[in-house]
């Protein structure tokens, strides 16, 4: 869902051809999830047409319309081409959470059972709190007979993000 509201399951036939072939050879296969860099949803021009340039399409596994970016100034490219400077805006984590559970919803009518879903994919603005509100919201998104998959978090590219992470937990918060 690249764009809100616009549904597109055809990007998941490869994927989906894929699970079914291993679910074929092991029926008892557990799946992972992990939310895709938002580079892998435009085509060249698009990267170009809406980011600037080709290789400026900000690390992000979520829709810009989930987390937003903000111009902040501009940059030269190796290629000599100016590109805006992206930096992050607007965090819209209950509009990630019904993205999680339309996802969810989808490959359960494909026949799939998601166990793990990883949150963030080395996002760090999936904090505790945004993980508690998740896990306490998405189950109520999901479809009957849809099961609830282990939240994987954090997801993170260091051991000190990782452990940075975990020293933010509140506990008091049931977090």
């Amino acid at each position: 869902e690249r764009e809100q509201r616009i549904k597109n399951d055809s990007v998941y036939d490869l994927i989906v051809e894929m699970m079914t072939a291993m679910q074929n050879v092991n029926p008892n296969i557990k799946f992972f999830a992990s939310p895709s860099t938002l580079s892998f949803a435009y085509t060249n021009q698009e990267k170009i047409d809406i980011w600037g340039h080709v290789d400026n399409v900000p690390f992000s596994c979520f829709p810009s319309w989930i987390l937003h970016w903000e111009q902040d100034g501009t940059k030269t490219m190796s290629d000599g081409t100016v590109v805006p400077v992206w930096k992050r805006g607007y965090f819209d984590y209950p509009a990630l959470t019904q993205y999680y559970a339309d996802y969810l919803n989808m490959m359960y009518q494909k026949g799939f059972d998601i166990s793990y879903l990883d949150l963030s994919n080395e996002q760090s603005v999936i904090t505790p709190p945004i993980t508690k509100y998740i896990h306490d919201n998405l189950p109520s998104k999901l479809l009957p007979g849809v099961r609830m998959p282990e939240l994987v978090v954090p997801s993170t590219w260091n051991v000190q993000g990782g452990i940075d992470w975990l020293d933010s937990v509140n506990v008091a918060e049931n977090e």
